[in-house]
């Protein structure tokens, strides 16, 4: 069947055609129906308070346990499943440095200073994206107003699609991290290790979701070239784990 762009070739045939008007009209539904669904989201929204709260001048990180556990339940705080992403990857790579400080007489100096200096840029860095995470997700659902331009739109949803991407790419690399480390690992350790990798692993798997979400905001052949980026992502993480 054509792509899209030769769906534009004045040469395709009469079946090629048929298909490429029903190709349209789907990607239309599809765009129909996951407007509707925003506009579900919203009024959901409008229900838990009407006022959005995205602007805080503190971060993330600088919010109390209990704070975040109720700001995430709360849909006006803009706190879904990418910032959920981010603070999981956070808490993995504390929990790997936990691992590497049980492990440090079975490792060299010189590793050793490395492992630590790098589980603490991952740990920055998840904590950072939960910030990056929320801002793009408030532009997302700001994108759904009758006023805002096609290409606007588009523009927008294609970083609210690579932010979690790029949230899965630090926690793939935290997981070669993890295996690394691993056969230098007391028993004592071992089951910190096993749930530094699980929580690593749905780091991974929560910010692939979050991106597969935002496909049908886009058109079919950036929504096909993201697709691929999220099934190599999938490979790359069984590969990990074997």
């Amino acid at each position: 069947m054509p792509s899209m762009r030769q769906c534009k070739d004045s040469k395709v045939t009469l079946s090629e055609e048929l298909y490429c008007v029903r190709s349209r009209r789907r990607a239309r539904a599809q765009r129909q129906r996951t407007a509707r669904g925003a506009g579900r989201w919203l009024a959901w929204l409008q229900d838990d308070g009407g006022t959005t709260v995205h602007e805080q001048e503190d971060r993330i990180a600088e919010w109390t346990v209990l704070e975040l556990i109720e700001r995430i339940r709360r849909p006006r705080y803009r706190c879904g499943g990418g910032v959920a992403a981010c603070l999981t990857l956070a808490q993995a790579a504390a929990l790997g440095d936990l691992v590497r400080r049980a492990a440090h007489r079975h490792l060299e100096q010189s590793q050793t200073h490395e492992l630590a200096i790098g589980l603490a840029s991952v740990i920055e860095q998840a904590l950072a994206r939960a910030d990056l995470d929320r801002a793009v997700l408030h532009d997302l659902l700001s994108t759904f107003q009758p006023t805002i331009p096609t290409g606007d739109r588009e523009s927008v949803v294609e970083r609210a699609t690579m932010v979690p991407l790029q949230t899965a790419d630090l926690a793939l690399q935290l997981l070669e991290t993890l295996n690394r480390l691993a056969p230098s690992v007391p028993p004592f350790a071992a089951s910190d290790l096993v749930a530094a990798r699980a929580l690593a692993r749905a780091s991974v798997e929560a910010a692939l979701a979050m991106a597969q979400a935002n496909l049908s905001l886009l058109p079919p052949h950036r929504a096909a070239a993201f697709a691929d980026g999220i099934q190599r992502r999938l490979v790359q993480l069984r590969s990990i784990l074997e």
